[in-house]
């Protein structure tokens, strides 16, 4: 920590980097503890332990050699959260292919925006809740490359020729740590999808930073994903664990509820969860809490959106154990976080550096601001993306020579270290020529007991440039109107911080990874605006 010489900068370092591949990583776990579970799918009546997935991966892998797959090409995985999911990942990191992680409800003009772009030779599909082969033959017929396609079954049943079993053997020994193994997407929650490249270091040390929180990590440790995510959240909080700290990764269902969730919880007692807002809402307004048994859980990790104080609080009285905050990035995987044994205060913001993670707040020229002073976002780390595929310009935009990550998000270190999120450069409210952040706000706003959700947007405005409106979700048929929300921030906040409009909304669109679709979000006021002729709040 740099916090006595008044600099915005801040790391730790207490966790060892581990130099492994993630089938090495694979080998390691299964000689600690073959007959532990590793992956349980419970809706689809699927367990798993280390040893037999290890024996699944290499089969699935001679049959991707059978195919001709040699290393560094692209393997397209088109699938919800079943096991085939972790199954192929784990097949082609194992002899240097790619995964190219496609979730289920990507619109059929992405996929085939990445499946071109990426250059992807085969496609697995998963089993078919969303009618995937339809949807894949539909952009076959509109597209000018060839891809072949399979499913994990007919991959497994086809390299069982001696001559792959010793083609396997040499090629696991070819992938080094640094080698590319993963592209994502990015959420989209901000623009276009980028195509964000991961090695199998990045990966595996990004995974074990996150992890640090938990103790005692030879003990069988069973971990909940209550959300369906083959996207980067979904790998560092399910695919990932297991390899990495030995534990079981539980999934319930697909298709979420707030009651196969607790179900899944009580009977497989599970420790520890990831929720993001949508679940800490469902949990803490579900009626029926008190019929489940859910002392097996310690800790809920969360983030991902700016989650009320009082909601977390709410969580932690019900489910008897602590939420700690989560910040970071497709590109840099978790970054910061509060931990359990912090105060409240600290807790329900997003804390200080993971181990081996190194975070500075700049100024436009990239240099450390003073402690107190909102600047950008700068980090670095064994867990960061190497490049956003295909895209030069970019990687070398976002990524500086000495390997530090902008973020774009703006934030603000204060005299222990502590950082808070203020908002995006890109959601700055210009509003008469005054900047406007809309986190600390929302923050504040997020304390009204009669706001469920909220959010902060800059719309144009003709005499102002921009205006700011606050959309509201409001607790359960509660009444919310423009001068309570006006006088409720009138004294809290600068007077240009006071809003020009107040719209009510029954939900917020979000996108396929959970967080507020604020694009949408501002399309939506705009339009409402314009259409539906409302009025600035009054005494504006």
């Amino acid at each position: 920590m740099e916090i006595e010489r008044n600099i915005s900068y801040a790391s730790l370092s207490s966790c060892p980097l581990i130099g492994l591949t993630a089938h090495q990583l694979l080998e390691k776990r299964v000689f600690d503890h073959p007959d532990r579970e590793m992956y349980v799918f419970v809706e689809d009546k699927e367990r798993i332990t280390f040893k037999d997935f290890k024996d699944r991966v290499e089969n699935i892998a001679c049959g991707l050699l059978s195919l001709g797959m040699k290393k560094g090409d692209r393997l397209a995985i088109w699938t919800d959260l079943h096991m085939e999911f972790p199954l192929c990942v784990a097949a082609a990191r194992s002899i240097g292919l790619i995964s190219v992680r496609i979730r289920a409800n990507f619109p059929n003009s992405t996929v085939q925006d990445i499946l071109h772009r990426t250059d992807s030779k085969v496609i697995v599909l998963g089993r078919n809740p969303r009618d995937l082969s339809n949807r894949l033959e539909d952009i076959k017929g509109s597209s000018d490359k060839s891809i072949s396609t399979y499913s994990l079954d007919e991959i497994e049943k086809i390299g069982f020729e001696p001559k792959f079993r010793e083609m396997f053997s040499l090629r696991k020994n070819e992938v080094n740590p640094d080698d590319d193994c993963d592209i994502f997407s990015t959420s989209g929650s901000t623009g276009p999808p980028k195509l964000v490249v991961h090695t199998h270091s990045s990966g595996i040390n990004g995974c074990n930073t996150f992890l640090s929180y938990i103790e005692q990590k030879d003990k069988p440790h069973r971990r909940y994903l209550g959300r369906n995510s083959t996207h980067v959240s979904g790998e560092v909080s399910l695919v990932m664990p297991p390899l990495v700290v030995g534990i079981t990764a539980v999934l319930a269902s697909p298709t979420y509820t707030i009651q196969s969730t607790l179900e899944t919880i009580q009977n497989e007692r599970c420790t520890d969860t990831l929720f993001l807002i949508k679940g800490l809402h469902d949990f803490v307004n579900f009626k029926e809490i008190d019929k489940y048994d859910l002392r097996s859980l310690t800790v809920c990790s969360t983030g991902g959106s700016s989650i009320p104080v009082d909601m977390m609080e709410n969580f932690e009285r019900k489910a008897n154990c602590q939420v700690i905050m989560l910040y970071g990035s497709t590109e840099g995987m978790f970054l910061t976080s509060s931990t359990h044994w912090d105060s409240p205060t600290i807790r329900h913001s997003p804390g200080k550096p993971f181990s081996n993670v190194e975070i500075k707040v700049v100024n436009n020229d990239g240099i450390c601001v003073p402690l107190g002073n909102v600047g950008e976002i700068w980090c670095r780390s064994p867990g960061m993306f190497k490049e956003y595929f295909g895209d030069e310009k970019r990687t070398k935009d976002t990524l500086t020579p000495r390997a530090w990550f902008k973020t774009g998000d703006l934030g603000v270190f204060d005299e222990y270290g502590i950082l808070a999120i203020v908002g995006r450069k890109t959601e700055i409210i210009n509003k008469g020529g005054a900047k406007v952040f809309p986190a600390p706000m929302e923050n504040i706003l997020s304390q009204h007991p009669s706001i469920n959700q909220v959010q902060v947007i800059g719309v144009s405005d003709e005499r102002l440039g921009m205006e700011i409106c606050i959309c509201i979700r409001p607790q359960n048929d509660i009444t919310i109107d423009g001068e309570h929300i006006f006088a409720y921030l009138n004294g809290k906040v600068r007077d240009v911080n006071l809003p020009g409009y107040v719209l009510i909304f029954d939900h917020f669109t979000t996108t396929d990874v959970g967080k507020i679709d604020r694009k949408a979000l501002t399309k939506q006021v705009e339009y409402r605006i314009k259409n539906e002729h409302i009025l600035k709040v009054k005494g504006i």
